[in-house]
């Protein structure tokens, strides 16, 4: 068969396919694609930045790597441990060796009892956004980049994606929405302004509501870059303030991480708590950087002054405090609308936010079949 002949029954079959929106390439986003790809389903990923994974982000600087956001990932299913070892190159994928211990809110330092020596604890030599990337190769989805969703609309009872920049896409039979609980409660809200639809109107009004009700925790990220061995009081890879009174909420020795630092340095991440953070979430985090250092170094009872280099972060919606009623959010099915994301998890991880993707997929196949 020629190119061009088969080229025409690929169109013409697209033609027929349903089609899908997904509103967001985190992780939930690209698993949920990833979870589609064998369907007859053509799926387009919205994404307002440059690549793929969203909080489960990694940065590069002086030929350093390190993952600014989500630290490292658990497997907390028997279907994320086989997304990760079964289905995706594991070549890069690397266990993080050393302990998590934790420090209380005086700052001290304790060895949890149940520990045995290690975690079960993932990330890629080149960064954990490795695993949004190598999710997204295998999806069978076209995914539009820099492209900021605006609001829904209908098309003859189907649904239509209309971005920033006034360009309508679709129609859509299903839309799949994955950004934070308040960007979507956002959407939903200027999609039922839109509308003309009564009956649509006050139920994408509704799912609205739903989703407002969640609430994030924010948390300012440091990342501080060092010519010299940062000493530590035990085989720990990372300390976590497990009462959350502490300034501090994790520090993390990202050197650990295999191929992360040049030879002879070190990198240590500091995430501020959600209560440090919350009053000073609109300013500028460089203005708080002696403050990271003295917090962080209060607990390792170690100097973190005259580091290199440095980076900040600012996760705005860094985790939801509790989860959003799925029950409630369910109802969005019959119209073509669903949700996946750590706010419908109820958990800010990466495990489980992959499963609410996997979860949405199962449904959405349901309705579209």
């Amino acid at each position: 068969m020629s190119h061009a002949r088969l080229n025409f029954f690929k169109v013409l079959l697209s033609q027929h396919m349903a089609r899908l929106a997904i509103v967001g390439a985190g992780l939930s986003g690209l698993a949920a694609a990833w979870s589609l790809r064998s369907h007859p389903i053509d799926i387009t990923l919205f994404e307002k930045s440059r690549g793929y994974s969203g909080r489960a982000a990694t940065r590069g600087k002086y030929g350093a790597r390190y993952d600014h956001g989500a630290n490292f990932v658990m497997p907390s299913s028997d279907r994320v441990r086989s997304l990760l070892f079964d289905h995706l190159p594991t070549d890069s994928l690397v266990q993080i060796d050393g302990e998590v211990w934790t420090f209380d809110d005086a700052g001290q330092i304790e060895k949890p009892s149940a520990s045995n020596g290690s975690t079960d604890s993932w990330t890629y030599e080149r960064g954990i956004s490795t695993l949004g990337k190598l999710i997204g190769r295998q999806a069978s989805a076209q995914t539009l980049t820099e492209t900021r969703v605006a609001h829904l609309g209908r098309l003859n009872g189907r649904w239509t994606v209309t971005d920033t920049e006034a360009e309508t896409h679709g129609p859509f039979d299903a839309v799949l929405l994955t950004p934070p609980a308040p960007q979507t409660a956002t959407l939903l809200a200027d999609t039922a302004a839109e509308l003309g639809e009564e009956t649509m109107t006050e139920r994408v009004s509704s799912l609205s509501d739903v989703v407002d009700n969640v609430r994030y925790h924010a948390q300012f990220t440091y990342v501080f870059g060092f010519d010299r061995t940062i000493e530590r009081a035990g085989p720990y890879h990372g300390l976590l303030n497990a009462d959350g009174g502490h300034d501090v909420a994790w520090i993390g020795f990202e050197h650990d991480k295999p191929a992360r630092a040049p030879d002879g340095e070190n990198i240590i991440v500091i995430q501020m708590s959600p209560d440090w953070t919350r009053t000073r979430v609109d300013a500028d985090p460089d203005s708080f950087l002696s403050a990271a250092k003295e917090g962080a170094s209060d607990v390792l009872g170690a100097s973190l002054k005259r580091p290199t280099w440095y980076d900040t972060q600012r996760w705005r919606y860094s985790m939801p405090v509790e989860g959003a009623n799925v029950d409630a959010l369910a109802d969005g099915a019959d119209a073509g609308l669903f949700f996946a994301g750590d706010y419908v998890a109820g958990v800010g991880r990466i495990g489980p936010a992959i499963e609410t993707g996997l979860d949405a997929a199962a449904r959405i196949g349901d309705h579209l079949a």
